[in-house]
């Protein structure tokens, strides 16, 4: 009988220890999860976005600019709303958003001012963003933008130089063929495109067309609505 009450005793104290160290597992594992919780609030605390955040910069590391003084722009730089887009003439989802970009131009008016940056990727890119600088200097710039995406189709995607097209194209405008031809060679044409794309890529454009919307990149691949909605978020 003594034995039996022993061995009972045994198993009594061996399952009252194990609940002990259950209970201390228990209470650690929970501590560590209090713990984590904790890492977790702070971390929200710091990183979440405030009411008071910043807006976003003009300018980026290294003195990059969104905007520059000689960027071509449509609309008042003190209108509303500043669309910026980092586009390649050559680019065929740039000339797919070319409509959509120019019946917002005219639904909004004044109260949007459409600022152009040259981002190029393609072959003739340079020389089609220097066909529309080299037309600016004779005041044609919008209208040498909007025939060569109207008529992309006949010289994008070509692996040799359109120079002759453009050319062509210029003496379509009226230009005075041999101040366009000089321009479209001169250097710093050339390398006001290619600082363009250094500023893209310091604000993080990694393709085209990509959208600004009053400082803030609101993606790439855009709809009509979606650029629409965010357009009127924007304005008073």
């Amino acid at each position: 009988m003594s034995d039996r009450n022993g061995r009972r005793e045994r198993r009594a104290q061996r399952r009252a220890a194990t609940q002990r160290g259950l209970s201390r597992e228990a209470k650690a594992l929970l501590g560590i999860g209090a713990a984590i919780v904790a890492v977790a609030v702070v971390v929200l605390l710091v990183f979440a976005p405030g009411d008071d955040d910043p807006a976003p910069a003009a300018e980026a590391a290294g003195g990059a600019q969104l905007v520059r003084e000689d960027s071509p722009q449509a609309g008042p730089p003190d209108a509303p709303v500043t669309l910026v887009e980092f586009l390649d003439p050559e680019c065929e989802s740039c000339g797919a958003m070319y409509p959509i970009v120019e019946q917002i131009r005219e639904d909004y008016g004044d109260r949007i001012n459409f600022v152009v940056r040259y981002f190029p990727l393609h072959f003739n890119s340079v020389l089609a963003a220097s066909a529309m600088e080299a037309a600016g200097r004779q005041d044609r710039y919008w209208d040498m933008y909007s025939l060569l995406f109207r008529r992309q189709l006949e010289w994008g995607e070509q692996q040799t130089s359109q120079r002759d097209l453009f050319v062509t194209y210029a003496s379509e405008l009226g230009l005075d063929i041999d101040t366009f031809t000089a321009d479209l060679d001169d250097p710093a044409i050339q390398a006001k495109v290619e600082r363009d794309q250094r500023d893209g890529v310091a604000f993080g454009v990694e393709g085209t067309p990509t959208f600004f919307i009053n400082g803030q990149m609101v993606g790439s691949m855009m709809t009509e609505d979606m650029l629409r909605d965010r357009i009127e978020a924007e304005l008073p």
